[in-house]
């Protein structure tokens, strides 16, 4: 994918890949580019509608309150009024000091990070339900991991 890139060169690149026939397009504010993609799709010509849109929730993102400003605020970066897919990025909640833990210190971390995941789940959930988000779900959880998950879904 096109995940690092941004600036100039990343807008060329999304922009050359929509007119070559992508249409999904997979975001993260991580890769700090919304912006970029957004410009791209515009700039493109291809209708919205023809374009799968993903949108993830960073993980230091997370709770319910700080997920739905998140997610208003990508939207508003990528000019959409929806995503068709909307995703947790990670299963841990972090900032972006964190980067460099080791995995001891992520499964330390896991208790004290499920109540702000259990409030992103909820708003996912009620992102979903407004239309928002088409479809909701995770990225880079284990089996185990989304088994967790799965208690908190209504």
């Amino acid at each position: 994918g096109y995940g690092g890139l941004f600036g100039k060169e990343g807008r060329a690149a999304i922009f050359a890949a929509l007119k070559l026939g992508y249409r999904a397009i997979d975001t993260s504010e991580m890769n700090r580019n919304l912006m970029d993609v957004a410009w791209a799709w515009l700039k493109s010509g291809v209708p919205r509608d023809k374009i799968f849109f993903i949108a993830k929730i960073a993980p230091w993102h997370y709770g319910y309150e700080q997920t739905l400003k998140a997610f208003a605020r990508q939207l508003h970066e990528l000019r959409l009024e929806y995503v068709d897919l909307l995703l947790l990025q990670w299963p841990w909640v972090w900032d972006p000091g964190q980067k460099e833990w080791a995995s001891e210190q992520w499964e330390k971390s896991s208790n004290w990070s499920a109540t702000q995941k259990k409030g992103s789940w909820k708003a996912l959930e009620e992102l979903h339900g407004r239309g928002k988000a088409r479809a909701i779900g995770v990225s880079n959880f284990t089996t185990g991991q989304m088994e967790g998950l799965l208690r908190w879904c209504d």
